[in-house]
C-alpha cells in the first residue's frame, strides 16, 4: 500500500480484514488502519467516533490525498491511526473490508 500526504509518500505492507469495517459516520469512508508507530504526518487529524463489539471511542484519522493499492487509487478513505499492536510481523496496514470485492478482481 502506498499512502500521498502532502507530497510524502509511505510504502506499507497491509493486510485485507473482513471485520474491519470501520466507516466515517458522516461521509461513509472507509478507514484503514496504521499502527500509530508509522512516522506519518499528522496536520489534518479528524477525530471519527467508532463502536466494535462491545466499545466505543474516537479514533484519530488522517485524510491522505490519495492511497494506492495494487496499482489502483483511492481518494474516499481515511487513514485510521491505531493503538492496538498488530499482530502479524511486518503488517503496519490493515485493509477494510470494503475493498475485498475490488482486490480480488486483480
Amino acid at each position: 500500500v502506498e499512502i500521498k500526504l502532502n507530497n510524502t509518500s509511505y510504502q506499507l505492507e497491509a493486510i485485507l480484514d473482513t471485520g474491519n469495517n470501520l466507516t466515517d459516520p458522516y461521509k461513509k469512508r472507509s478507514i484503514i488502519l496504521i499502527d500509530e508507530k508509522v512516522n506519518i504526518q499528522r496536520k489534518r487529524v479528524i477525530y471519527v467516533p467508532y463502536k466494535a463489539l462491545n466499545t466505543t471511542g474516537v479514533i484519530p484519522c488522517i485524510l491522505p490525498d490519495k492511497v494506492i493499492i495494487n496499482h489502483k487509487e483511492y481518494k474516499n478513505l481515511l487513514i485510521g491511526l491505531s493503538t492496538d499492536k498488530f499482530s502479524l510481523n511486518g503488517i503496519s496496514c490493515i485493509l477494510p473490508n470494503k475493498l475485498k470485492e475490488d482486490l480480488c478482481q486483480e
